[in-house]
């Protein structure tokens, strides 16, 4: 007899057999490397078709993973799923698929199964992904420390594309931000490497060249990457060849200028303090799950009165920052390109 399936729940407690209290970093690394020595290295018997593991990892109030393990890398796919008590379903986000197709998915138990409700992934003859990925920045540009909206669209890759793939196209800021900025995304979610993506940062005359732009511009992709719609939300750091949320200058300076510009909540680096509607931030992988989170607290919190509740008039930017209009995530072909010179690809 040899499992299909196995589940491991949860991570945190089964760490305790290797001694230490619940939630040990020592004792949850012990659980990860068996489960992946088991599932990737184990020589199973000939015949044998080899388990599906299941590992179940809480998460705290922020959305990130309780202990210091991380099981991001060593997974083929992640879920989150999320209990919506208004609606009395369970909303189940795919963040990561390295065996098929990202998204949301709503479940409820009926007649003593799980049923999906609806879901939000598009269908695959779509030309673009949906949403477009908004995400309010603070940048140093030209001596001061400016708002500016970073926009990002993707669209799946066709057979007309042929060989030359994926393109990444930069309007408005340097094209090597944005290159750094799918590398490092890539190790958090690898759907990106299998996209066009297309991102572009208005408000400012002038190409962007702040490295600060680089955490902005990897959520906004995840956002559409993912269908998300984050609440208004503001960042800056750039990014390390680790994924790490790498140091900005003048950082209370830019938490001034998202504030004023009306986004309540500001992701960033380490240091910049853990005070009310500010988020800092050691990894790309942990920005990303806190985007996640958000999106989900603020699609279950009731509106407040007079907020808009039609889908087109969501509260997704912050008021105080200028935008280009026309920027839309289908078809790819309606983005204009840009009237004054500078990058405009991944050849910068």
């Amino acid at each position: 007899w040899h499992p299909h399936l196995v589940i491991v729940d949860s991570l945190s407690r089964m760490g305790t057999m290797h001694g230490g209290p619940v939630g040990s970093a020592e004792g949850m690394q012990a659980i990860v490397n068996r489960v992946c020595h088991l599932a990737k290295h184990y020589k199973w018997p000939k015949g044998v078709i080899r388990p599906c593991f299941v590992v179940i990892q809480h998460v705290n109030k922020k959305g990130q993973a309780r202990g210091e393990v991380s099981l991001g890398h060593d997974v083929d796919t992640t879920l989150h799923l999320h209990r919506n008590d208004e609606r009395k379903v369970s909303e189940l986000y795919a963040t990561k698929n390295r065996k098929g197709p990202l998204g949301r998915s709503v479940l409820r138990f009926a007649n003593d199964r799980l049923e999906e409700v609806d879901t939000d992934a598009p269908p695959p003859q779509m030309k673009g992904l949906g949403e477009v990925g908004k995400v309010a920045a603070a940048v140093h540009h030209r001596h001061k420390i400016e708002p500016v909206m970073v926009e990002a669209v993707a669209r799946n890759a066709t057979a007309d594309d042929g060989k030359k793939g994926p393109e990444r196209v930069a309007i408005g800021f340097a094209s090597r931000h944005l290159e750094a900025a799918v590398a490092m995304l890539a190790e958090v979610e690898h759907e990106v490497m299998r996209r066009h993506i297309l991102v572009r940062v208005s408000g400012v005359d002038g190409d962007v060249r702040d490295p600060a732009i680089e955490l902005p511009v990897a959520l906004a992709i995840y956002s559409t990457l993912l269908q998300l719609r984050p609440p208004a939300l503001g960042a800056f750091g750039g990014l390390t060849l680790r994924g790490d949320v790498d140091a900005a200058k003048m950082p209370e300076d830019r938490i001034a200028v998202l504030k004023g510009a009306g986004a309540p909540l500001v992701f960033g680096p380490q240091g910049i303090g853990d005070g009310v509607g500010l988020r800092p931030l050691a990894t790309l992988e942990h920005a990303t799950t806190a985007l996640l989170h958000s999106c989900v607290q603020a699609a279950g919190a009731p509106s407040p009165a007079g907020a808009p509740t039609a889908p087109g008039d969501a509260l997704d930017v912050p008021k105080g920052i200028p935008t280009t209009p026309g920027l839309s995530a289908a078809p790819w072909d309606d983005v204009a390109p840009p009237t004054t010179p500078g990058p405009t690809s991944a050849a910068d």
